[in-house]
C-alpha cells in the first residue's frame, strides 16, 4: 500500500492500526535525511501510538510522559508533531492543562496558536507542534486542504544546526617499524646498575623514566596526525564488510 502514498524524494515511517477502524499514523521524511525510529519502554498499557500522540484517555499521560522523559535523556531537540486530540484553545479542559503541565516540566513548547480544525459549528486545536527550547523555530501554521475535510494542514520550518568537528591533533608512539631485537640490544647497553647508587626516591625514578623515554626515542619515535570522524556510511552493512574481507583474502 505504501506505493500509493508516495512522495518522490520523501521516504514513508508509517504505523497502521490494525483491526482498527483509521489508517494510523504516517509520517513523511526527506530522502537525505539519516535517521531512525524511536521505540520506549512503557509499563502502563495504553492505546497510544508512538508517532507521536493519538486519541487518548487521560490515564494515557501516565505513558506519554514516560516517552517523552526517555526521549529526553537520549536525545538533544525534540519535536512532537500530530493528532493530540486536545483542544488547547480551551484553558478549561483539563487534559489541555495536565498536557501543557507535561510539556512544562521538560520545556516544550506548543508553538501552534490558531484552529487546525474548522467547521460551522466550532473551531479547534487539536493538532499540535510541540517542541523543546533548544529548536529554533523559523514559522509554523495552516493551510486550507481545499474543503477536502475540515481538518487543516499544519506545517513548520526548523532551523537545525549542524555542528561541524574540527580536526584534532593526535600524537602517539609509532611502533611500526618497531624491531623486538635491536630494542634488547640497545637496552642492554644501558647502565641499569647505577640505580643503585643514586641516593634519592625521587632521582632514582628519574633516571630509570629518562632511560627508558630514551630507548622508545630511538625505536617508537612520537608522531602526530590529524584525526579526522569518517562521514557516516549506513550503506555499508556487516554484510557488505564481511564480503569485503573474504575477497581481500582469496
Amino acid at each position: 500500500m505504501s506505493e500509493h502514498l508516495n512522495i518522490p524524494g520523501y521516504r514513508i515511517v508509517r504505523l497502521d492500526r490494525v483491526g482498527q477502524s483509521g489508517g494510523g499514523p504516517l509520517v513523511y521524511i526527506r530522502g537525505d535525511f539519516h535517521f531512525k525510529t524511536l521505540s520506549f519502554d512503557v509499563l502502563v498499557q495504553t492505546r497510544v501510538e508512538q508517532l507521536w500522540i493519538p486519541g487518548a484517555p487521560i490515564a494515557s499521560l501516565v505513558a506519554i510522559e514516560e516517552c517523552i522523559r526517555q526521549a529526553y535523556l537520549t536525545q538533544d531537540e525534540l519535536v512532537a508533531i500530530g493528532d493530540g486530540n486536545v483542544d488547547f484553545l480551551r484553558s478549561d479542559c483539563l487534559l489541555r492543562r495536565q498536557l501543557s503541565q507535561v510539556f512544562d516540566c521538560y520545556g516544550i513548547n506548543q508553538a501552534l496558536k490558531e484552529p487546525t480544525r474548522v467547521s460551522d459549528q466550532s473551531s479547534t486545536l487539536i493538532n499540535i507542534i510541540a517542541m523543546t527550547n533548544f529548536v529554533s523555530l523559523l514559522e509554523c501554521g495552516t493551510a486550507d486542504l481545499l474543503n477536502l475535510t475540515d481538518q487543516r494542514l499544519t506545517f513548520c520550518r526548523l532551523d537545525f544546526v549542524i555542528k561541524s568537528i574540527k580536526p584534532r591533533k593526535v600524537t602517539f608512539r609509532n611502533f611500526r617499524y618497531f624491531d623486538t631485537i635491536l630494542f634488547g640490544q640497545d637496552a642492554s647497553t644501558v647502565e641499569w646498575d647505577f640505580i643503585q647508587v643514586i641516593p634519592y626516591l625521587s632521582e632514582k625514578e628519574q633516571y630509570l623514566t629518562n632511560a627508558v623515554n630514551f630507548l622508545f626515542d630511538m625505536h617508537a619515535p612520537f608522531k602526530s596526525t590529524i584525526a579526522r570522524r569518517n562521514p557516516a556510511r549506513p550503506y555499508i552493512t556487516s554484510t557488505v564488510k564481511e564480503m569485503s574481507k573474504l575477497k581481500r583474502e582469496a
